[in-house]
């Protein structure tokens, strides 16, 4: 969230009220500094904090027990500082962190997902959408446990996360022609034409899939509202601005221990860092300490290139640390760069 992304720095820019929070903000704020600067922050920093934000919420086992990244920084966000949600699913709803929730009899036609599969699988499936484009979207990957995933072998998080057909406020494009935007959505069509999704639909092309002669001629479909910009002037029609959101942090967990993996800079070629703080140990359980590890991992670029990433896992030739980041994968951050405010 901190080591070389800027989007959540506002959390310990804001003036608060109370002395408790300020304390804590500026806590936060010593540790982001020294993580910018290190890349590694001490125990002890990291356990005053704890202390603070059990003292101020009365949440027990903070400096005691493991948490999960989940109840963390729903600590953080909604009970400590506060702010509005990270991402709006209707005029009164909103959530931290966006939590797949899917039955283990889930299935997808691919031999390994992305995450743009699973996600557009279960909002279309759950009727979700996303009120407007979010500036942050956490992400977490539907577990039962700590060890057991829904998809058991891995997933590819993708490097670019399109959000176009997730959003009620984006234009769509015609699924048929792809020249004109989309009015019509039908979801009848989810399980007709194997995309995993509604289609999206321009009238001329509604009428010729979906006329009185069609096969579909039964489906019913949902009115579009395409935007004022798109019916101006000075729109473009025969280019979609899509929506797209860019992977900048990975969290991992096989059993107890997370593990993260972090882009460098918002570049397109930008390199990632793996971070594990439990890497090795010196010395026995009571008296010793941990070995933390930070190191670059080349091979995230070819996340990229998804086809390629599964003849990989295929041809079983994936390094170690890239098959814990695709078998292990549980919480993926993405930011927006079209609203980044830095």
């Amino acid at each position: 969230m901190f080591c070389f992304e800027n989007s959540f720095d506002y959390l310990f820019q804001r003036k608060y009220d109370d002395h408790a929070t300020d304390l804590i903000k500026t806590k936060l704020a010593d540790i982001v500094y020294t993580l910018r600067r290190d890349k590694l922050v001490p125990a002890d920093k990291t356990m005053d904090l704890r202390k603070l934000l059990e003292a101020k919420t009365g949440e027990q086992g903070l400096t005691t027990s493991e948490k999960d990244p989940e109840e963390l920084l729903q600590l953080l966000f909604e009970k400590v500082f506060k702010v509005d949600p990270l991402l709006k699913l209707g005029p009164k709803e909103g959530v931290f962190t966006f939590q797949l929730i899917l039955d283990q009899s889930s299935t997808l036609d691919k031999n390994i997902p992305t995450l743009q599969d699973i996600l557009e699988m279960y909002c279309f499936h759950e009727k979700i959408h996303f009120e407007q484009e979010p500036n942050v979207l956490i992400v977490t990957l539907p577990r039962f446990g700590s060890g057991h995933k829904v998809f058991q072998d891995k997933v590819i998080p993708n490097l670019e996360l399109d959000i176009t057909n997730l959003v009620l406020t984006s234009a769509k494009d015609c699924d048929t022609c792809t020249q004109q935007y989309a009015v019509r959505q039908c979801d009848n069509c989810y399980s007709v034409t194997g995309r995993g999704r509604p289609t999206f639909h321009c009238e001329r092309c509604w009428q010729h899939t979906h006329g009185p002669s069609t096969k579909r001629r039964d489906h019913v479909s949902t009115a579009l509202k395409i935007p004022e910009l798109v019916n101006s002037d000075d729109a473009d029609v025969d280019v979609l601005d899509r929506a797209t959101l860019q992977l900048f942090a990975v969290i991992c967990i096989k059993t107890s221990h997370y593990i993260t993996f972090v882009r460098t800079s918002k570049s397109a070629d930008a390199q990632w860092v793996f971070f594990d703080s439990m890497s090795d140990r010196i010395g026995g359980d009571i008296d010793g300490s941990n070995i933390p590890a930070v190191r670059v991992i080349e091979e995230l670029k070819h996340l990229n290139d998804v086809d390629s990433v599964r003849r990989m896992a295929f041809d079983k030739k994936l390094s170690e640390d890239f098959n814990r980041l695709l078998s292990d994968v549980y919480i993926c951050m993405y930011r927006n760069l079209r609203l980044d405010s830095y």
